[in-house]
């Protein structure tokens, strides 16, 4: 039986409005952030009235229209949801990055924005997307520290922003992975949990429907635990379910889920 996907802890939503639904929570937050952002850069505009200052509203204002638009595909659309993602994913670093491009020094302000998307990709849809977002920054800060005047003036700074995106989504990488193991497991045994058994049956039922091999379920019971808790306490019961679960996970086939 292969194992599962872990259980997707991070579909939790922020204002609790869209459980379950993280594609839409972020269309939200891109609306409702960027509306903020736009307020200010208004005033900048409104205070400075420079091309740089113009040019910052603009990709600002065009990103405030494109989380409208992801909150309609996401309430509209029922397939293709990974494109969807990776779609927004790219865009998103790649327009706080034309940002940075267009406005030089008037756009450093957003420069908190890249870590922003950063939790966010990790925290709402788990490591790939941290991935994709990570890698899109990078790429965008070399481009910066080529072709924009102040980064090119300013290339540790350029270098400071790469090793801290790095750090930052090695230190989420790790955080994800941790949490998506809680959330598979049962915490005194560490084997899976009924979520992750369900989809590891789920799993297999579907690969033997398409052909694609043979999976066993076994049930096994532990003979006179009850009478070892009952007697000697839940510290010796629960010390033997441990030792217990810790001989399976050893002797087991890998892709088994226990």
């Amino acid at each position: 039986m292969e194992r599962p996907g872990a259980q997707r802890w991070h579909e939790q939503t922020f204002p609790g409005v869209f459980r379950g639904q993280p594609e839409k929570e972020q269309a939200l937050l891109r609306i409702c952030l960027g509306t903020v952002v736009l307020i200010g850069y208004i005033a900048v505009a409104a205070l400075q009235r420079t091309a740089a200052a113009y040019d910052t509203l603009g990709v600002v204002f065009a990103y405030v229209v494109f989380g409208v638009a992801t909150y309609v595909a996401a309430t509209a659309a029922t397939g293709r949801p990974r494109l969807r993602l990776t779609v927004t994913t790219i865009a998103d670093q790649a327009l706080v990055m034309t940002a940075l491009a267009l406005g030089g020094r008037v756009a450093l302000p957003l420069l908190w924005v890249v870590f922003w998307f950063l939790v966010g990709a990790g925290c709402r849809h788990g490591k790939r997307p941290l991935l994709l977002s990570c890698a899109v920054a990078l790429a965008g800060v070399v481009i910066l520290m080529h072709v924009e005047p102040w980064w090119r003036e300013n290339l540790a700074v350029g270098l400071g922003i790469m090793l801290s995106i790095a750090a930052t989504s090695v230190y989420l990488m790790a955080l994800v992975h941790r949490l998506e193991r809680q959330a598979a497991t049962d915490p005194l045994t560490g084997l899976s949990n009924r979520t992750r058994l369900e989809q590891a049956i789920a799993k297999a039922t579907a690969a033997r429907d398409a052909d694609k091999g043979q999976s066993v379920l076994l049930f096994i019971d532990l003979d006179g635990f009850k009478y070892v808790n009952d007697a000697y306490g839940h510290a010796v019961g629960d010390e033997l379910l441990q030792c217990f679960a810790n001989g399976l996970q050893t002797r087991i086939r890998r892709g088994d889920t226990v």
